[in-house]
Parts: structure tokens; sequence; C-alpha cells
């Protein structure tokens, strides 16, 4: 949770209002570091660089971090993966069919 608190208050710094103090800071942060911690480590370091270049206010962050191109990279890897895994369990599944069905004719296995 550190790394992810480390990259938000990078984006938040050039940004932050001036009547926010620490500890508004530091409860926006914990509320944001919530709301993106499922993202994979170098997906959030890409979209948090997308934010601080997009964002001139701290409320837009959030939005622009789950809006960002690396975020939605994620999400078609992601949704690749969950549709390739049955192909790659059956492609898997067959070829140990094959193997055996070949280890039985050539007499290797009874």
């Amino acid at each position: 949770m550190a790394e992810i608190i480390a990259e938000l208050s990078r984006c938040l710094a050039p940004v932050r209002p001036v009547g926010m103090g620490s500890d508004a800071a530091h409860e926006w942060l914990t509320v944001i570091a919530a709301e993106v911690r499922h993202l994979d480590r170098s997906t959030l370091r890409m979209a948090c660089s997308e934010a601080r270049e997009k964002c001139d206010d701290h409320r837009q962050i959030l939005k622009a971090i789950l809006n960002s191109e690396a975020v939605a990279d994620e999400r078609r890897f992601k949704a690749l993966r969950r549709t390739m895994e049955p192909q790659r369990i059956a492609a898997s599944t067959g070829t140990q069919r094959i193997g055996h069905l070949k280890a039985v004719t050539d007499g290797r296995e009874a």
C-alpha cells in the first residue's frame, strides 16, 4: 500500500489545493489508494503518469487513472487471457490425449 500511496502522492503534489492540510491529503490518498489497489503496479505507474499530464485539479485524478490507456490495456489483456484460457486448456488436453494414443499404438502403454 505504501507504493500506491507514494505513486498517488506524485499525482497529488502538483494539483494539491492550498487549503488541503496534511490530514486531508492523507485521507484523500488513503481513499484513492483503496480505489486503485486492484491495479498491477506497472499499470498504476503508467496510469499515474498519464494522470499527471492531464490533471489540473485533484478531483480529476481518480477518473484519469481509471480511464487511462494503461488501465484499458490491462482490462483488454485480462479479458483476452480469460477467453484464451479455455482454448489453452483444450489444446493441452488434446496434446496429452494424442501423446497417450501414440504411446498405446507404439505398444509403450497397455
